[in-house]
Parts: structure tokens; sequence; C-alpha cells
């Protein structure tokens, strides 16, 4: 009959180690300090720790249940007398060799943790009182001759000897860690008096069964239960908790785009928009667009200099075999900062300006600069009309959509088509809620008119194709730019995805912040670039059994049919 009746999972080492050692108090001893031991090294903090916890846990466990392993109170006795062995401290130090040569054999199988020098702290064990322990030596033949029902696991519930009854006069059973521990290591003993309220801080290992017993010790007649909690000297590693899930959790940039309640809910009708449950509009992709190494290297060098050095700085050119692309893309950057740096010599930048001053003096000249060196795109500004809500209502009578004109527009000359849509929700500081809410609904409005307005001269092309071809949206919320696609999903269906944002300096102390303007602006660039080669693939695209652009496009002719989403 096997000592144990819980599973393996619930043995702690009070129990197995009092199980091993009621015939004998300075086994009991040493195996005592080796668990503290194994408590130390597993409170430190080094690449030991865990595998000195996992042996402390596991370890006693496995010494029970492993039969290559296995042993009982006889045969550490058997071991401690034999022919080989001398009396006293010398038997005692063959003991603990004996116990901790089981425990390495454990720990060559469950962990990498071996004890090749004896483990400190057991020389307190090997003190004068050995006489006692030879007395219990010298009645080790009465112990031999126990029933033959005793497994190896330990004695069975029924046995019992006349020496058990004299170590019960001697010794009460074990009730916790306090109870069977060494006055001199108090150190590492101290009680438990921080009662935690949390299931965390409980380590729920159980001992012996409520219906088991030993024959040593009459009081383990009753029932017991012992319960083991988490000491204060040892370091419990703990799981994190899981990221959370929920979308409202997510953390976003300051000042990027948000929709209304109920714009959200008709808008995700046709729009795939990407929200949290503020409807603020999150990211739906990592952008691997990078300005290319040649250029970033001239960006670091020249936003680090100071502003003595600064405009001789910026005037460094590339090396005459960059490519063309490369050489223009410097240009645009030069010019933006060189106007930073001459509206910046007598101070920071006025935050408390509203919108149209703040659109004419920070967001123009990026743009400005663009113009200049990419003749093909033309932008203006402050109250636009967006030409595609003109086409629109020529093509539906019924069209009563009424959208406010654009605060900046990108054109792209050789076709006369917005490609670029630009709002400005008000000025640096403060911008209001609304305002920023209702921008961004009138971006994804504009979007949608104009990307109608191009895939319409292509509406008998693959509309697979057509997918690849996109306009572009710009938010800037305080002093935060925001980049956006816009483009053709599936079957009556479009998309928007954020690309990039930036925040725009206000002193010279911030010009490290142009790095992401112009990482912006590249991505800008290299759209636009991409569209044009789309296009180009679109018109020689063939025509033949696919979904034509036409069976694809959605087009809100009225006010019921944007806010229901109805075809």
């Amino acid at each position: 009959m096997t000592f144990f009746k819980k599973p393996a999972k619930y043995w702690t080492f009070d129990a197995i180690a009092s199980h091993y050692c009621k015939h004998d108090d300075k086994v009991f001893r040493i195996l005592n300090n080796i668990k503290k031991d194994l408590q130390r090294r597993a409170g430190m903090e080094d690449s030991d720790a865990q595998k000195a916890k996992e042996l402390l846990d596991s370890g006693w466990r496995k010494l029970v249940t492993d039969v290559k392993t296995r042993v009982t109170v006889d045969q550490i006795r058997s071991k401690a007398t034999t022919s080989t062995f001398a009396d006293g401290a010398e038997s005692m130090s063959k003991v603990r060799n004996v116990i901790l040569g089981d425990i390495n054999a454990i720990a060559s199988t469950s962990t990498s943790t071996t004890f090749e020098e004896p483990l400190k702290g057991y020389e307190e064990c090997e003190d004068s009182s050995d006489s006692d322990y030879d007395e219990k030596v010298n009645n080790t033949k009465e112990t031999d001759k126990r029933k033959s029902n005793d497994s190896d696991y330990g004695p069975d519930n029924n046995s019992s000897t006349s020496s058990d009854s004299d170590h019960n006069k001697k010794k009460k059973p074990l009730k916790g860690y306090e109870e069977c521990e060494d006055s001199s290591d108090s150190d590492y003993d101290e009680k438990e008096t921080d009662k935690r309220k949390s299931n965390d801080s409980d380590v729920s290992d159980y001992g012996p069964d409520n219906n088991s017993s030993t024959s040593s010790d009459s009081d383990h007649n009753k029932k017991k239960k012992y319960r083991v909690k988490a000491r204060r000297g040892v370091n419990v590693p703990r799981t994190p908790s899981p990221r959370p899930t929920n979308k409202a959790d997510t953390i976003i940039t300051p000042q990027k785009p948000i929709l209304s309640k109920k714009s959200a809910q008709y808008l995700h009708n046709r729009i795939e928009i990407k929200t949290n449950d503020q409807h603020a509009i999150l990211k739906t992709k990592e952008v691997s667009i990078q300005i290319p190494g040649t250029i970033y290297e001239w960006l670091a060098k020249t936003l680090s200099t100071s502003r003595e050095e600064f405009r001789t700085a910026t005037m460094v050119p590339l090396k005459p075999e960059e490519s063309k692309n490369l050489h223009h893309f410097r240009l645009v950057c030069e010019m933006i900062l060189c106007d930073f740096y001459y509206m910046t010599q007598r101070g920071q930048l006025d935050r408390n300006i509203g919108e149209r001053t703040y659109t004419v003096e920070r967001i123009v000249p990026l743009f400005k600069a663009l113009q200049s060196v990419y003749c093909e795109f033309k932008f203006h500004w402050i109250e636009i009309q967006v030409n595609s809500i003109k086409e629109m209502q020529k093509a539906f009578p019924n069209f009563d959509l009424i959208i406010n004109k654009a605060d900046g527009i990108g054109i792209k000359a050789s076709s006369n088509h917005a490609v670029i849509f630009i709002e400005v929700s008000g000025g640096p500081s403060n911008p209001e809620e609304k305002h920023i809410k209702d921008d961004a609904e009138k971006l994804l409005k504009e979007a949608t008119f104009g990307l109608v307005s191009i895939l319409r001269n292509y509406l008998d092309k693959s509309a697979d194709m057509a997918k690849n071809v996109k306009v572009y949206t710009i938010q800037c919320i305080g002093d935060r730019m925001t980049l956006s696609e816009f483009s053709l999903n599936e079957k009556y269906r479009y998309k928007t995805s954020q690309i990039k944002s930036a925040r725009l300096p206000f002193s010279f102390v911030e010009v490290a912040d142009y790095l992401e303007v112009f990482e912006l602006l590249y991505a800008l660039i290299d759209g636009l670039e991409n569209q044009t080669k789309e296009l180009h693939k679109l018109r020689l695209s063939l025509n033949n059994s696919v979904p034509k652009v036409r069976d694809w496009l959605w087009v809100p002719d009225t006010i019921a049919t944007w806010t229901s989403g109805s075809l």
C-alpha cells in the first residue's frame, strides 16, 4: 500500500520528509537543511534560480515516484550503517552524501542543477548529539522486521514500532515550515505575518490525504491537512497578465483622426475602417516605406547640427552618382528646412493662431516645396471646390449631398483629377473635438468621390487591378499631420488605411521632428508615383471574363444612400 493517496502534484517536501524521517530526527534535520538551501538558491537573481525552484518543487516528488531513485527509511539506515561507514559524525556525513546523491540523480533528469560540493549549512547537523543517533542505529534490527506490506514509499498506515512511540514523545507532527526548522536559520525561516488575500500568493500544495496515517505517530491517526504558503524570502515567479484585447485599451498616438458614433456606424457599412471603442481611426498595417539611406544620413547629420552651422549643413549636396529621385527629394527637404530656419530666427513660433493662419504659415510651405520640385502636382488652398462632387451632381439628377469646400487639394496636372485631400481641423492649440470628427468624415467622403472620379474612366477594366489605385488624405489635428490612403477593397466596399503621422515643430530645438515629417512626405510621393504605375497597368489590362470596375463601384448619390449604405 502506498503512503500517499493524493496525486503526486499535491505532495510537498514536508509531507515526504516527515514520512522518511519519523524514525530519525538527524536525517530529518539534514533533509530540512537541504530544503532551506534550495530555498536560498531560489531567491537568487541568477540563471540558476529557476532551476533551483524547479528542483525544490518537483525534486522531492520524483524522489518518491521515480523507481530508479526510490529511497525508504530502511534503505537510508542500511546505507548509513554498513561496515564501510564509521560511527558518529562520519555516519551522518555519509547519510548526507547518500541523500545528495539521490537529489543529483533527480537533477540529472529534471534540471541541469547538480551539487558536486556539499551544500552549505549542514555542518550544524553534525554536532555532539550524534550519540542519540547511535542509539537509534542500534535499534535498526527492530525496524528491519517490518511486515511485508511496507512498500518502497514508506510504512503502511497500520504498521507501528516501539521506536516510533518513543519518537512521538519527543516530536509533534509537522504543521508547517516554521515548526520543522532549526532556530539557527531564523533569518531564512521568518514566519508568515502578512496574510495575503490574493489567491496568487498561495501555493496550493497539500500534504498527506486526510485518510492517510503512519504507525510512527499516533496523532497522525486523526485527519490532517497541510497547506503551505509562499514565503517572503523566496521570489515566486509570476506569469505576466496578458495584453488587454479590448480595443478601448489600445494606446494610440494623440491628436489622431476620430469619428462620431453615428458616422462610424454607417461608414462601416461601405468602408473598411479600423477603429477602437472611442471610434478613433487606427493603423491597419505597418508601412515599410522608409527614406533611402543616403537621404537619411544627410538628414540625421543636418538635424543634429547647431543653429550656427545649420544653414551650411542644409546646403551639402548628395554625391553626383545618386539617383535623380534622391536629388529631387533632398531639394524638397532643403527648402522646408531653410524656411523653418528663417521663421525661427527670433524665437519659437506662435501656437495661439487660427486655422487659416496655421494653414498658410505651416502647412502650405510643405506642399509648396513638393510642388516646386514635382511639377506634376499642383496644390490649391482655402475653401476649394471639390470637382469630383460636381461630377456626381451632373451624373445623378437626384444628388443632394452637400460637402463643404476643402481646405486643400492636390491635383495631378496631366489628368486634372484630385489625388490628395487635405483638411486642417483648427489651429495648433486645443482643436475642437467636433471639428476633428466632422473633418474625418468629410475626408472619407471626399476620398470616395475622388476615387470614383478616377475609376469612372476605367469602368470596363479589371476590378481586381483597380484595387491598387489609391487616393490620399491628410488631416492636420493640432500640431500633428496624419496621412492615409483610400482604395477600392471589394464589391461595393472601400478601404482606408493610415500610413504615417508626424508632428510639426514650433521651435528650433525641436527641429529633429522634421525627420518624421519628411518620412510622411516621402511616403506620399512614393504612393503618388505608384498610382501612376497602377493606372498604366490598368489601361493595359485585359477585360475578359473578370469582374469589371463598373460592377464594384458604389456611388452614394443621396444623403439617405450615404447614411444607410444601401445601393
